[in-house]
């Protein structure tokens, strides 16, 4: 039944591409005579794509599999029910008062028509596959991998990673020693760098969140240059990354995730304890304010991307001049439910590495703009897209890398993944980066059990007045979260301490 409404469907677009053809040669304004002239060509269009694109079987391909074999299959069954749909009319009635362009302009719009049904069924189903997996599947952070040669088994490796890897895995990018692939992609994955500036890419691949500990051998390791290879072995005896060979890395996959490395946050035991009913508290906002977050938070980031979209194109230009390439820095962070995403900012630190491999200390990458951008939080108006993408909120608890956690509250960093992470939240106006790890989730807490549109307008307006004024720690907020939590901090967690002048 849905290979026949697809069928269907294939004939439909290719009926109105003839249609749409004649429209844009003829305009709008026609009379009843010129469409009889041309309803011919309509009915013999209907009568050849019905049985070409039967006998060819478009109508069985797998959306979810669509790529480029695909295509080309599409692409000959729609070029010869254009030919065989001309060579038919002109047998009949010789094309009279047909126009010359019509039969290519069939084409095109049948093409992209068709393509476009299928691309779309393919985007939807990944995007429902994915939904699935993330409902299902425990939280934990994905291990990133670079592969080593643009090869077919490079492309094969990819291919296996989106289907047996089970979100455990993702490519960060592809090294080979060509020049010419720099730049160059297999499926959405970019060739990043040769195999002798390995320790540079890991730099800069840490500063963005993502910490390789393995390079997958998608080629004949003797088939590299002395100086690549050694300095691919010598990474590996220092510990820093595991050279894997393709065959092993396909039966990991196969195998699944290892027992115990992935770990459900929400069944281990802290050693801070959660107060009593503060999940519930915490879910009963949700429940009376969420869906009105969300719609805030989508209609004012259209609204703002407008105001800011002027603002960040004088940014981009001074942040190129000042720091280089590229603008827009990301990172990958633990986001709602768990989930990992990208969030964007613009850059506001020189590159990590020198020309030459040598990875560089903050101070020395520090740049004048760069400190303005941060000081004013200008750096982090490109996570207005994140907004509207749902992976952020514009009021949260902000998304913090693994290792400005504290350790020993495990169900205190899960409750706080209950909501989308904010671009701005309690914990930073009350201190921000002078908040210690222990009291910014505490904070962070208190502003779940307490989240409302009013306290959202408060934190919006301390926002301003931050950027304008800068950080201040307010040591009395943070001991009324502990005092409203019920948690005694002298015995559990110590008060943050404000910096010296």
């Amino acid at each position: 039944m849905v290979s026949l409404l697809i069928l269907l469907a294939d004939v439909l677009v290719f009926t109105l591409s003839a249609l749409l053809g004649w429209l844009f040669r003829v305009g709008l304004e026609f009379g009843e005579q010129n469409f009889t002239s041309f309803a011919p060509y309509l009915y013999i269009s209907i009568a050849v794509s019905l049985p070409v694109f039967f006998t060819l079987k478009t109508h069985k391909h797998f959306f979810r599999y669509f790529s480029l074999p695909e295509f080309w299959h599409t692409t000959a069954a729609v070029t010869l029910a254009v030919l065989i749909t001309v060579a038919t009319s002109f047998t009949f009635f010789r094309l009279d008062n047909v126009q010359r362009s019509l039969p290519l302009l069939q084409w095109i719009f049948a093409l992209g028509g068709l393509t476009a049904i299928r691309l779309a069924g393919r985007l939807l189903w990944r995007s429902i596959n994915s939904r699935r997996q993330k409902d299902t599947q425990p939280h934990h952070q994905r291990e990133g991998i670079l592969l080593l040669g643009f090869t077919a088994q490079a492309e094969l490796c990819l291919r296996s990673i989106e289907l047996l890897g089970n979100k455990q895995y993702f490519a960060a990018g592809i090294l080979d020693e060509n020049p010419h692939f720099l730049g160059r992609k297999l499926r959405h994955c970019e060739v990043i760098g040769a195999p002798s500036s390995t320790a540079g890419i890991l730099a800069r691949l840490a500063i963005h969140g993502v910490r390789i500990k393995k390079i997958i051998l998608a080629t004949d390791k003797q088939g590299l240059s002395g100086n690549s290879l050694g300095i691919l072995e010598r990474l590996e005896e220092a510990g820093m990354i595991e050279l894997v060979e393709f065959a092993d890395h396909l039966k990991i996959l196969a195998q699944g995730p290892v027992s115990g490395e992935v770990i459900d946050l929400a069944k281990l035991t802290s050693l801070t304890p959660l107060p009593e009913n503060l999940e519930d508290g915490i879910e009963a906002r949700l429940g009376r304010y969420g869906k009105l977050k969300r719609a805030i938070d989508i209609i004012a980031s259209l609204l703002l991307l407008t105001v800011a979209l002027p603002v960040m194109a004088l940014i981009a230009p001074l942040t190129w001049l000042t720091m280089g390439t590229p603008v827009i820095f990301w990172q990958e962070r633990p986001g709602w439910k768990g989930r990992m995403f990208r969030l964007f900012k613009f850059r506001t630190l020189k590159d990590a590495v020198t020309a030459d491999g040598r990875v560089l200390s903050e101070d020395d990458r520090k740049a004048w703009f760069g400190e303005f951008l941060r000081r004013t939080r200008l750096d982090e108006l490109p996570q207005l897209y994140n907004v509207l993408k749902g992976d952020m909120s514009f009021i949260g608890p902000r998304p913090l890398l693994p290792v400005d956690l504290p350790d020993g509250m495990p169900q205190w960093v899960f409750m706080r993944n209950a909501v989308r992470p904010g671009l701005t939240g309690w914990a930073q106006i009350n201190g921000g980066k002078s908040v210690g790890k222990k009291d910014k989730i505490v904070l962070d807490l208190w502003y779940l059990k307490n989240m409302s549109l009013k306290l959202d307008m408060i934190i919006a307006w301390q926002t301003i007045k931050v950027m304008a004024f800068g950080e201040k720690l307010d040591s009395g907020n943070i001991r009324k979260a502990y005092e409203d939590l019920g948690v005694p901090f002298e015995n559990v967690i110590p008060l943050a301490v404000p910096r010296a002048v």
